[in-house]
């Protein structure tokens, strides 16, 4: 289980290698804090890069005077990590950046179940039936493009992720690793919309295209908006965060919209208790803030560019409202029962 993600927020900067070992953050005060307030800390395994969720992490710590732990790296690593602490946790919760590993440590059975009244705020689609994994937000895997580039080589205006197959993009794509997570789970959504003979078929095409491989989306943004390649996969914040950082030259596509068309591949993130973690009481809290929180949805949609899990929560203005963008049919349990046997395909060689 793989993937790794990285970049800088306020004073916050780490920088993230692919399989790098994880990284410990402390949300405390400098000073640590005495023996009695550790134990009624919960440490947190993120796999969210630290922009993204931190500023939610120390909110909560101020308002719940509460200490946390928070331990970031490839949720992969992380997922194995909790299985391997299994029989005594030493986390509470896991926080990850793709809900299908979420799914495959809830059928291992080493999540709690919980279904607090806030968390039952969040829409079923988006939380385990059995209580185990709830959603935080949603991203939208799109294409986007860097304009001097498209025109300079001539490239059209792709509508379909289909069309990145053909030749004339060869070493012009920009996207993450195979082994990425979000990769994996697209390449899952891909087999259960058009079937594993079609999909092996379309990533064998897409590989022989040779794109530029990157760690993870905030290098996909970056590389794209440099002129590396003419167009980036990459999830749809990732484009508006370049935009945040003065970036005028790129665009984003929203693929596969037709009548006939698959759609794109919306996920949540998403977050669950440790089953026999150390403090489960303070891990319930923390679920309800991260996931039914309205100024936790807010961050997540206005300060992160993602799309909220609950209902009545204003977009960012720039982001194309979820209403009109069509999306894959696949659930994401399904997802995460195709999850290992992609990843094994992936490194088998099927699809690369």
């Amino acid at each position: 289980m793989t993937e790794g993600l990285s970049k800088r927020f306020v004073q916050v900067a780490f920088r993230r290698i692919w399989l790098l070992m994880p990284i410990v953050a402390i949300l405390a005060a400098a000073a640590a804090p005495p023996a009695d307030a550790r134990a009624e800390g919960i440490v947190v395994y993120s796999g969210r890069r630290e922009p993204l969720i931190l500023p939610l992490i120390e909110r909560f710590r101020q308002e719940a005077r509460m200490p946390v732990t928070v331990r970031s790296g490839s949720i992969g690593e992380l997922a194995n990590l909790v299985l391997e602490e299994r029989s005594q946790p030493r986390a509470d919760l896991v926080i990850s950046n793709e809900i299908s590993v979420l799914e495959v440590l809830r059928r291992e059975g080493v999540l709690d179940p919980y279904l607090g009244t806030a968390v039952r705020g969040t829409p079923r689609e988006f939380r385990a039936h059995d209580g185990t994994w709830s959603g935080l937000s949603l991203r939208a895997h799109v294409i986007t493009m860097n304009r001097d580039r498209m025109t300079e080589w001539g490239l059209p205006t792709p509508v379909s992720m289909t069309e990145l197959a053909d030749p004339r993009w060869r070493e012009r794509i920009v996207m993450p690793v195979f082994t990425n997570e979000y990769i994996v789970a697209w390449l899952s959504a891909l087999r259960l919309t058009r079937g594993d003979g079609w999909t092996e078929d379309f990533f064998r095409r897409l590989r022989d295209n040779r794109p530029i491989l990157v760690a993870g989306g905030t290098q996909v943004r970056q590389a794209v908006a440099r002129g590396e390649g003419a167009v980036g996969i990459a999830n749809h914040y990732y484009y508006h965060l370049q935009v945040a950082e003065g970036s005028r030259n790129i665009a984003i596509v929203y693929p596969d919209q037709g009548p006939n068309d698959m759609g794109v591949l919306v996920s949540p993130t998403g977050i669950a208790i440790i089953m026999g973690g150390p403090n489960p009481a303070g891990a319930r809290r923390f679920v309800d803030f991260l996931a039914a929180d309205r100024r936790a949805q807010e961050f997540y949609a206005r300060a992160n560019f993602e799309y909220p899990v609950m209902d009545g929560i204003s977009l960012h203005p720039d982001v194309r409202p979820l209403a009109r963008v069509k999306r894959m049919a696949v659930t994401y349990q399904r997802l995460g029962e195709l999850r290992d046997s992609t990843l094994r395909l992936v490194r088998e060689g099927a699809f690369r």
